[in-house]
């Protein structure tokens, strides 16, 4: 049975260059590297590091 794969992406603020998407750059590559091709992506805008709640997985 396949295992699930999650990817959280969090940009904490707006301003940064290129956000979720170079963010999401170093997971996407690990999922290839190890052949993973089913996985769901989830990502959060504006979300605060320190925050505990996480709206993309609350």
């Amino acid at each position: 049975m396949p295992r699930k794969t999650f990817l959280y992406i969090m940009v904490s603020t707006l301003d940064q260059q290129n956000g979720a998407e170079s963010q999401a750059r170093a997971p996407l590559e690990w999922c290839s590297r190890n052949s993973i091709t089913e996985y769901e992506i989830f990502t959060d805008h504006g979300v605060s590091g320190a925050k505990e709640s996480r709206p993309a997985l609350d």
